[in-house]
C-alpha cells in the first residue's frame, strides 16, 4: 500500500498539481470525468434520447402478450460467490480463529452449538457438498441454456500463493463442468483469486493468477478468447462461437455479445490501482470501443462482472465514467450481473441529464454461507428476441433446516422479483417503483431486508423491531441509483457506517485520473 501511494499520490508534483491543486499544471494534466461523460453522451442516437428505449421494449412485449402472441424465452443461470472450504468436516469446531474452523485442524466442537452441521455452518465458508445439489435443482427448472459464474470461490486466504488462492476456482470449475456438461459457461474471476486477496496490478502483461484460471477455463473458451483473457485479464465473447454452443443456440444467442469485465479495475481495496495514473489496464477504453463497434454490428450484449459498478467498493472515478456508457449504450446493455456483497440487491441506472430508469444492474446473493448467509443463487428467464429478463427467481437453500433432516438438503424457489414486490415486470421503471414504494411501506422494507439477506435467521434477528423510514430511505439510496456518489447524495451524507466513510478516505488515496505532459521525465 506505501508504494502504491508513493507512486502517484505522495510524488511532489502530483500532489501540489492535482491533490491540493495550488501549483501551476506543468507535469500533469487532470482528466476530469465530466468530460468524459459530455464526451460519451454527445453523439447519443435520436431514437435512444428519450431515455425509455428499454421500457418500451417491455411495453411492446405487454402488448404481445395481452394480444396472446407467444414469445420465446431463454433461460440463464447466475452463480457467485461461492467462497468454499474445500476441506469441510462435519461435527468440528465452527469457532472460528484466523479463518479457521469446520476443518480437522479447529478440533472437535465442545457442544452441539459448536459442531459443524452436516450440510454446512452458517459460521463458515460453503461446504462442498452443496454444490452437488446445484445440479439436483436442473431436474426442476430444466438445464439452463446457458451459465453465468462471477468469481469469488476460494476461502477468504490472505497470504496465499496464486496455486493456494485459485484451489476454490478449480474445485468449483470442476463441479460446475461435471453439473452442465452440455450447458454454455460464461464466467470472470471476483477479487478473492489474487495473491494477497484483492490485488491485482493491472499495469502488468502477465498475472499469474489469470494465467491458472484461463488454464482450466480453455474449453469453455475459443483460442482468440482464451488469448484476449490471458492478455487484458478481461474480455468479451461472440456467444454463439462457444465451443459447446449447439444450433438451436447459436439461433437463440445470435448477435449477442457476453461482456466479461474485470472489475478489480474500479475496486477500492486493490491497492495496486494507487500507482495507476488513469484507466488502469486500458478497460474503460476497451469497453467504450467494444460497445461502439457492438452498436455498428446490431449486437445486443450481456454483461457480467463481479463488482457491482455502483458499489461503494467502486472507486468513483470508473463508476462515474461506468455511468455514462450505461446511459449512452441503454440499447446495448440488455441484461447485467454482479456479485461481491454476498447479497440479493439491485441497482437501477440513472440517465445522465434527466435521471430517468434507463436500466438495472442485477446483485445476485451468494452460494457460500460467510456472512452468515444461506446458499443461494439465481434462475433468470430472458426474452429470446430482446435478451431483457422476465422472470428473476431467487433459489434458496435452508441450511439450518437441511441440518436438521435431510429431505430439507435442496435449493428450493424463494420468489420471483415481480411477483414478490407487486410490480408489472422488471423493466427500469417497474424497478425504480420498488426502490420508491420501500421509502413508505414498512412491510417492503423489511421483506426486501430479510430477501438482501436470503432469509437468514439473522436476516429476521436484523429487522425484528421492523424497518424504520432511516432504514427504508438507505434501502432506497442504494437500490435507485449506479454510482456511489448519486447514493450518498440521496443519504445527504447521513447515515453512513464506517465502510461508507472507509469508501471515501480510499477513493482520495485513489486520486483522480491524470496523464503526464512530459511522459519522458522521470517519477516525481
Amino acid at each position: 500500500m506505501t508504494a502504491g501511494l508513493k507512486s502517484k499520490i505522495l510524488k511532489p508534483d502530483y500532489f501540489c498539481e492535482i491533490t491540493l491543486s495550488v501549483c501551476p499544471a506543468k507535469h500533469y494534466k487532470r482528466l476530469a470525468p465530466e468530460d468524459d461523460v459530455k464526451r460519451i453522451i454527445s453523439d447519443k442516437p435520436d431514437f435512444i434520447k428519450d431515455n425509455n428505449f428499454v421500457n418500451n421494449l417491455y411495453k411492446e412485449m405487454k402488448e404481445d402478450k395481452e394480444a396472446g402472441k407467444e414469445r420465446k424465452t431463454l433461460t440463464l443461470y447466475h452463480i457467485t460467490d461461492v467462497h468454499i472450504n474445500i476441506d469441510y468436516k462435519p461435527g468440528y469446531s465452527n469457532v472460528c480463529k484466523y479463518f479457521v474452523c469446520c476443518i480437522p485442524e479447529a478440533g472437535e466442537g465442545k457442544t452441539e452449538e459448536e459442531k459443524a452441521g452436516k450440510w454446512g455452518d452458517l459460521n463458515e465458508i460453503l461446504n462442498p457438498a452443496i454444490l452437488d445439489k446445484i445440479g439436483e435443482l436442473t431436474k426442476e427448472t430444466g438445464m439452463p441454456d446457458l451459465v453465468t459464474w462471477t468469481g469469488d470461490s476460494t476461502g477468504h486466504t490472505i497470504f496465499g500463493n496464486p496455486f493456494v488462492t485459485t484451489e476454490g476456482s478449480k474445485f468449483v470449475t470442476k463441479s460446475l463442468k461435471k453439473t452442465f456438461a452440455d450447458s454454455v459457461m460464461f464466467a470472470i474471476h471476483g477479487n478473492h483469486e489474487f495473491a494477497p486477496f484483492n490485488i491485482q496490478d493491472m499495469s502488468q502483461n502477465f498475472d499469474e493468477v489469470i494465467e491458472i484460471i484461463a488454464e482450466d477455463w480453455k474449453s469453455w473458451m475459443t483460442e482468440e478468447v482464451y488469448e484476449e483473457y490471458t492478455d487484458k485479464t478481461y474480455f468479451s465473447y461472440d456467444a454463439k462461437t462457444h465451443p459447446h454452443a449447439t444450433e438451436e443456440f447459436k439461433k437463440k444467442l445470435d448477435r449477442t455479445r457476453i461482456i466479461s469485465l474485470n472489475t478489480q479495475n474500479c475496486y477500492n481495496f486493490n491497492f495496486a490501482l494507487m500507482s495507476e495514473e488513469n484507466d488502469p489496464g486500458q478497460e474503460f477504453e476497451w469497453l467504450e470501443n467494444l460497445l461502439r463497434q457492438m452498436e455498428k454490428d446490431g449486437e445486443v450484449g450481456i454483461l457480467i462482472g463481479h463488482i457491482p459498478l455502483g458499489n461503494l467498493d467502486c472507486i468513483h472515478e470508473v463508476s462515474v465514467r461506468m455511468k455514462a456508457l450505461q446511459d449512452r449504450f441503454q440499447h446495448i446493455l440488455r441484461l447485467n450481473l454482479f456479485g461481491h456483497t454476498h447479497y440479493e440487491e439491485f441497482e437501477v441506472h440513472r440517465s445522465i441529464e434527466d435521471n430517468k430508469p434507463i436500466g438495472t444492474s442485477h446483485v445476485t446473493p451468494s452460494v457460500t454461507t460467510h456472512m452468515y448467509q444461506n446458499p443461494s443463487l439465481r434462475v433468470i428467464t430472458l426474452d429470446e428476441e430482446t435478451k431483457l429478463p422476465i422472470e428473476v427467481k431467487t433459489y434458496t437453500f435452508h441450511i439450518d433446516k437441511a441440518n436438521q433432516k435431510d429431505k430439507y438438503a435442496k435449493f428450493v424457489l424463494d420468489h420471483e422479483i415481480s411477483e414478490h414486490y407487486g410490480v408489472e415486470d422488471l423493466s427500469p421503471s417497474s424497478m425504480l417503483e420498488i426502490s420508491e414504494k420501500i421509502i413508505d411501506d414498512e412491510e417492503m422494507g423489511i421483506k426486501y431486508n430479510i430477501n438482501r439477506r436470503a432469509g437468514s435467521p439473522l436476516a429476521h434477528e436484523d429487522v425484528k423491531d421492523g424497518c424504520n423510514r432511516d432504514c427504508r430511505w438507505i434501502i432506497h439510496c442504494n437500490t435507485a441509483y449506479n454510482d456511489y456518489h448519486d447514493k450518498l447524495h440521496c443519504m445527504r451524507f447521513h447515515n453512513m457506517g464506517v465502510l461508507d466513510w472507509l469508501s471515501h478516505v480510499f477513493d482520495f488515496f485513489h486520486g483522480g485520473w491524470v496523464e503526464k505532459l512530459h511522459p519522458e521525465d522521470s517519477d516525481k
